[in-house]
């Protein structure tokens, strides 16, 4: 009951903004590789930094750990595409940090603002 009520005040914040300007706002920041502001638009979309913060340890950075495994052994087999939400992507515990320091070359791809 207490993860469904942030997960509904989550969505009403989402819902209420203007999607497509925060679209082209998180793509833009993608195309840039600049993390800290997927970061920063991830933790604005929670009610409070606690729920935030709450939510990235769970839903994040604790999925990010356990995932690693399994994307290294898919990865190691090659030809191998990782499809993710951008929260998945940044900080220290984020996928591109993680993939890095298990010695995998992260490269960008640009996205299309439309």
């Amino acid at each position: 009951m207490h993860l469904k009520i942030r997960v509904c005040q989550c969505l009403k914040a989402e819902l209420s903004s203007d999607v497509d300007a925060a679209y082209v706002r998180l793509v833009e920041a993608l195309n840039k590789g600049d993390f800290d502001e997927v970061a920063a638009m991830s933790a604005a979309s929670f009610g409070s930094a606690a729920e935030s913060i709450e939510y990235h340890r769970v839903m994040v950075q604790e999925r990010n750990h356990a995932w690693m495994g399994g994307l290294r052994t898919e990865l190691d087999k090659g030809d191998a595409v990782i499809v993710v939400g951008a929260a998945h992507l940044p900080r220290p515990y984020g996928l591109v940090t993680l993939l890095r320091h298990a010695g995998y070359d992260v490269r960008l791809t640009m996205l299309p603002t439309n």
